[in-house]
């Protein structure tokens, strides 16, 4: 079965989608905003790269215990956040704290973006680590921070995206 999203005013096939799970203080509201380009450009982000709202997507904000209760999510991706561990990343300002550190499960994170509409998974998964970087750099405060990609492979299977 084939599904279909609508672009533009036209359907057209599903194309790729990938997952941003994060932690954040920000208030749900703040980030959508910013994701959907309602908020000013303070010249935070300090790359050249397109802002969420540039990039084409389709970009949905939920709380991921939302998320998990909502009915179209796929069980096999509920299952891989369940068991998947992440860890934050620390500025270096905190440093002294990764020693003690211990990892949360993706489930256990606050935020989930689901970015819809790329070329291919691996395209969403791509544009969401710019997303996230954006998110830190935005409303991170340098504090640690985790989050975690989630693609979908071939196979029908959910991996963590790693960074190349």
């Amino acid at each position: 079965m084939v599904n279909y999203i609508q672009k533009e005013g036209i359907f057209q096939p599903e194309a790729g989608e990938a997952y941003a799970f994060f932690d954040c203080n920000a208030p749900k509201q703040l980030i959508d905003a910013y994701l959907q380009g309602r908020l000013p450009d303070d010249g935070l982000c300090l790359h050249d790269d397109p802002k969420p709202h540039e990039l084409g997507l389709e970009l949905r904000l939920d709380e991921v215990k939302e998320f998990a209760r909502r009915g179209d999510v796929d069980p096999k991706l509920l299952e891989t956040i369940s068991r998947e561990p992440v860890w934050a990343a620390y500025p270096e300002k905190y440093g002294y704290l990764k020693s003690s550190a211990k990892p949360k499960l993706v489930r256990d994170l606050r935020y989930v973006v689901t970015a819809r509409g790329a070329e291919s998974n691996e395209a969403a998964g791509s544009a969401l680590v710019t997303v996230m970087n954006d998110i830190y750099l935005k409303f991170g405060n340098n504090e640690p921070f985790t989050s975690a990609i989630l693609g979908k492979g071939e196979s029908g299977e959910y991996y963590l995206w790693e960074e190349e």
